[in-house]
């Protein structure tokens, strides 16, 4: 299921409500000077806020909501891509046929994008 940030926002902030921490639309408008229904359009789905907004306001939440966001919002292809090991720790555990094809990968991406020169770092 592909979520929206909006979706997720939201939902984070039932479950910090749930918990007993509620954040209220009255406040975060306050925090940043918006009338209220610009807050209220936002959380609705009626209306945005620029990505430079959001990411403030998602700042400016306590580190709990904003740990729960990600974990919520981060596709589970990318939590895994995280938890991989390095590239370098990888290498070390392939066998010759895995590393061939590693090797063969790399050049190819190289001859498809030569401007990411990645043996240049």
């Amino acid at each position: 299921m592909n979520r929206n940030y909006r979706e997720v926002f939201n939902e984070c902030l039932r479950v910090m409500e749930a918990q007993g921490n509620p954040i209220y639309g009255k406040d975060i408008a306050q925090q940043f000077g918006w009338h209220p229904s610009k807050v209220s359009r936002f959380l609705s789905g009626k209306g945005e806020i620029n990505t430079g907004e959001f990411f403030e306001l998602l700042n400016w939440m306590p580190p709990e909501f904003q740990a729960l966001f990600w974990h919520r919002f981060i596709p589970e292809q990318v939590k895994e891509m995280a938890a991989s090991p390095p590239p370098r720790e990888l290498a070390l555990t392939m066998n010759n046929q895995e590393l061939s094809e590693f090797f063969a990968a790399i050049a190819e991406r190289h001859r498809v994008f030569p401007e990411s020169n990645i043996l240049a770092s």
